[in-house]
């Protein structure tokens, strides 16, 4: 729901409000008056709002909130807003501000309220809450409010704060570790899938390379949004993030090109001169040559290094994607590329092959 649904509160029904009185605001909503008309106020240049059934409520005039919530006031609307003074986006909702009041004060007037509240959302259960958007933002949000919203995993304010024109691909710095990440990363880390999904839905890059330095092991260490997956995968398995890294794998599938490689500030030098280049990773599997009893080779390759495998059919070989692959006998596919500081690596099939074979046919699959 949009503030345009909600109109502005007139000034009768705020002195009604304010005054407490209950019969003179009953009567107007048997007229017609809308009980879900939003106050608006103006603090250091930014505005807020909130319904008024809010602002009924945050006076203590609990009879007059009683008359509006029985006229069809919204009790699961939630209104966004901007705090310039702590740099945040915060919501207010008639809930919160009853149980925060009731806190306080233990008031029985609250008491009644707090279980009136909860009482009307029970019939809401299943869905979603209203959420009103902040009626204004200023241009100069920092940076680290869309961070904050991301690591709360608040995906509505994420939402509001990318169509105000941040940056989906902020680099942000971990106040724990030190290490450079993007908010994508960052979002995997804190386990907020939705927003990491949401992320990439709006184009945050998936393959950058992150390179920070780990000072105790005196180590380069690659930090990308798969690599976070992975080892979050290793902690804290789960359905949806198994369901995220299906995404993530989709969205590195259609990425072409070098990745963007972002290194710290604090790596020595000489650490970054001995780091080696970094490829696309571009996951294949060839398959030489097949019979009908088994899969004679099969060689994958992707930007790691070289392994070989027994699958139980055959055996699968990882080699670099920048290695200068020569032809060679024996039915060995390789890659090639212009990289020099890489030695050509092959590896042939040891079988022995039957060439008068009617049963067996060379096979070329790409995936």
């Amino acid at each position: 729901m949009t503030s345009s649904i909600f109109i502005p509160i007139t000034p009768v029904m705020k002195q009604a409000i304010e005054g407490g009185d209950a019969i003179g605001l009953e009567r107007m909503l048997k007229a017609g008056m809308n009980p879900n008309m939003i106050e608006t106020q103006t603090e250091n240049g930014v505005k807020s709002q909130h319904s008024a059934l809010i602002l009924a409520i945050s006076l203590n005039q609990i009879e007059v909130a009683d008359v509006l919530i029985k006229a069809g006031a919204h009790v699961n609307t939630i209104f966004l807003n901007y705090d310039s003074a702590n740099k945040c986006m915060y919501g207010i909702s008639a809930l919160a501000t009853t149980r925060m009041l009731y806190e306080f004060t233990l008031s029985n007037t609250l008491g009644t309220m707090l279980n009136t509240l909860e009482e009307r959302l029970k019939n809401t259960e299943g869905r979603e809450p209203y959420k009103v958007p902040p009626v204004h933002l200023p241009k100069d949000v920092p940076n680290e409010v869309l961070v904050d919203s991301v690591r709360e995993g608040d995906l509505d304010s994420v939402t509001i704060l990318l169509s105000h024109g941040m940056d989906v691909n902020f680099v942000h710095i971990d106040g724990e570790t030190g290490y450079a990440m993007s908010i994508l990363i960052l979002a995997i880390i804190r386990r907020r899938y939705s927003v990491a999904a949401f992320l990439l839905e709006k184009g945050a890059e998936c393959d950058t390379v992150y390179l920070n330095y780990d000072k105790e092991e005196d180590n380069v260490i690659d930090l990308t949004a798969l690599t976070a997956a992975e080892m979050i995968k290793g902690k804290c398995p789960s359905k949806e993030l198994d369901a995220f890294i299906h995404l993530l794998a989709e969205a590195l599938g259609k990425v072409s090109g070098e990745p963007r490689i972002i290194p710290s500030k604090d790596i020595p030098k000489a650490k970054l001169e001995t780091l080696p280049r970094y490829r696309k990773k571009v996951p294949r599997i060839f398959i030489a040559s097949v019979n009908e009893d088994e899969v004679e080779e099969i060689k994958a390759w992707d930007s790691v290094s070289v392994v070989s495998i027994n699958n139980g059919r055959g055996h699968i070989y990882k080699e670099t994607a920048a290695d200068n692959d020569n032809d060679h006998e024996n039915n060995t596919v390789s890659s090639t590329s212009t990289d020099d500081h890489h030695d050509s690596r092959l590896i042939n099939n040891d079988k022995n092959k039957d060439e008068n074979s009617n049963k067996q046919s060379s096979t070329c699959l790409i995936l």
